[in-house]
């Protein structure tokens, strides 16, 4: 695999969110955008969590109004990130040990990127 870094990797164009969004807004992003989740970050760009479909999911099948609530209150926190310096290698190892489809990236904490699992295969096609 060549050792690309995620800074190399890793799309700048990030769809993300603030933790005190409407999930009903989120919803409208994640429909029109056609993906399936995105970090979420705090006040100061922080990666805090990510927001998926799934989240989504879960709270409507528990009966919660997504028109009532605010992405902290249905995000996964503790979002799984990766530095801008990590590897590609180092990627993929956390992308299937964690079984996770999207990873954002940081720099000092700070949202920068997202690197998905297709990223990580475009990126060894060239020679």
């Amino acid at each position: 695999m060549k050792e690309l870094r995620a800074e190399t990797i890793m799309v700048k164009a990030v769809f993300f969110t603030k933790e005190s969004t409407a999930a009903k807004d989120i919803l409208h992003v994640l429909l029109s955008a056609q993906i399936t989740g995105m970090p979420v970050t705090d006040s100061e760009d922080n990666v805090v969590g990510v927001i998926t479909e799934f989240d989504l999911l879960k709270a409507l099948q528990s009966g919660k109004d997504l028109w009532d609530k605010a992405v902290w209150e249905l995000m996964t926190k503790g979002a799984i990130t990766a530095d801008v310096s990590a590897t590609a290698s180092e990627i993929v190892n956390i992308m299937t040990e964690k079984n996770i489809h999207r990873l954002p990236i940081t720099r000092e904490g700070k949202l920068v990127g997202i690197v998905a699992r297709p990223d990580i295969l475009k990126s060894q096609m060239n020679p």
